[in-house]
């Protein structure tokens, strides 16, 4: 099963960073990988496509309301997730002393 790309991870930022820094990492990334900075036809390809998914990031963490309902998804997601069941039942299991 493939992993659904995060938009934290996309950004390079962590789920508790304020407005602030949603904008300072997209427009960092901005600089860093337009289009623009690369002569190669592929290159140039590559880097629109993360401009792309950047600006979807950035679109959907700057807004308040849709922030909350990303986070709220990607909640829901981990608690579906085998891996983050199997990690909690562990965790729940070391926390019992067994």
């Amino acid at each position: 099963m493939e992993k659904k790309e995060n938009y934290y991870d996309i950004l390079g930022i962590s789920e508790e960073s304020n407005s602030p820094a949603v904008v300072y990492a997209f427009r960092r990334l901005v600089k860093e990988h337009h289009p623009d900075l690369f002569s190669g036809r592929e290159e140039k390809k590559g880097a629109e496509a993360f401009i792309k998914r950047v600006t979807e990031a950035y679109n959907t963490l700057s807004r308040p309301a849709l922030r909350a309902k990303y986070d709220e998804s990607l909640e829901t997601r981990r608690r579906r997730s085998p891996k983050a069941n199997a990690r909690e039942q562990m965790e729940e299991l070391m926390k019992q002393g067994k």
